[in-house]
């Protein structure tokens, strides 16, 4: 599924493409919950700067504080599922492009299956099926 020169479209058997996108979706979703700053079923606040730094403005220091204070929104799987649904929705590439290459195009838009397809090659496994 993860190889965009095929996505789904060599799974025959739709039993089969309903199995690899839920295995991907669980994937994403164990992928997320492992880089979530999570406390007892929350999230935990960004660490408090100390006084004395808090003293100097940089106006990257700000915009590090803001970013960090913004959560995303929803559980770890509901923010899974939409970027699995969308991903085979985009045309496939050419037979003879490389999929790592696709990957690290499009890693912005599709950041936790950019990680599966790099680190796991998991596109392989998939086609094989």
């Amino acid at each position: 599924m993860l190889d965009p020169r095929f996505k789904l479209h060599v799974f025959r058997n739709q039993v089969y493409a309903a199995d690899i996108k839920k295995t991907v979706i669980d994937l994403v979703t164990t992928n997320i919950n492992n880089n979530l700053p999570i406390q007892q079923g929350g999230y935990v606040d960004a660490p408090e700067e100390p006084i004395a730094k808090r003293n100097k403005f940089d106006i990257w220091d700000e915009y590090d504080t803001i970013v960090n204070t913004v959560r995303p929104e929803g559980t770890p799987r509901s923010q899974a599922v939409p970027k699995v649904q969308r991903y085979p929705e985009l045309p496939v590439t050419g037979r003879q492009q490389d999929p790592l290459e696709w990957w690290k195009t499009f890693k912005h838009s599709f950041p936790n299956l950019a990680v599966l397809a790099r680190k796991k090659k998991i596109y392989c496994y998939f086609c094989t099926l």
